[in-house]
């Protein structure tokens, strides 16, 4: 079951087959059956989980964020250009920053600290209650700027490192919309098994043990 990004030429074929062999548990008629449980690897690439994060949550023309999000506008932390790979046993996102902060009053905003740099983040991945899309639990955030100093106090790193993990755990991978529209082509490739059948099937889909890897997420 490649998914998420796969054409849907491209993603029918493996998910139809790993279908057809928990169909193959059932039986083709009403009856009591032994449940059983196999394990389906699924594997998602980091260009792929880019693209997801890039649409998700930098949706600005130029492709920006801003985690801050201060209504007068005299404090920004503005990511933009993020990348994604493995650290470990979690996934790191590293972006580009501008970050502002200052003082607002009387209608105008004091500047106090500019700055630019890159922040990193590394990341837990945890499944969802209901097994069917997986969120970010941000671990561990850094700032170092562009002198390769890094900055681990006062109110930039504050202020980044409350955001970015606010930010970042609005990141879903959802997959639900692709259990969904398996659930509804399964019938055409199997006129033989009840509707009821394949409900049982596509209910039963869920994510399991995920594991990260230099080249993806299994």
């Amino acid at each position: 079951m490649n998914m998420i990004s796969a054409t849907a030429s491209r993603a029918r074929g493996p998910a139809i087959l790993c279908l057809c062999v928990l169909l193959a548990l059932l039986p083709a008629t009403p009856g009591y059956a032994e449940p059983s449980v196999i394990a389906v690897p699924i594997s998602l690439d980091y260009p792929l989980l880019r693209h997801a994060l890039l649409t998700q949550l930098f949706t600005t023309p130029d492709g920006s964020a801003d985690i801050l999000d201060d209504p007068d506008g005299c404090n920004r932390i503005l990511l933009s250009e993020p990348n994604m790979g493995a650290q470990q046993d979690k996934l790191e996102i590293v972006a580009r920053v501008k970050a502002q902060l200052g003082v607002s009053a009387l209608g105008s905003c004091q500047e106090l600290l500019t700055w630019q740099g890159t922040i990193g983040s590394r990341s837990r991945l945890e499944i969802q209650p209901g097994g069917k899309s997986i969120k970010l639990a941000p671990q561990e955030i850094w700032l170092v700027d562009d002198a390769g100093q890094t900055i681990s106090s006062g109110p930039l790193w504050v202020a980044g490192n409350r955001s970015i993990k606010t930010f970042l755990g609005g990141y879903v991978l959802d997959f639900n919309p692709y259990i969904e529209a398996l659930g509804d082509f399964l019938p055409e490739v199997l006129p033989h098994r009840s509707a009821q059948q394949l409900r049982t099937v596509v209910n039963s889909l869920t994510l399991g043990d995920i594991r990260v890897s230099p080249e993806k997420l299994g």
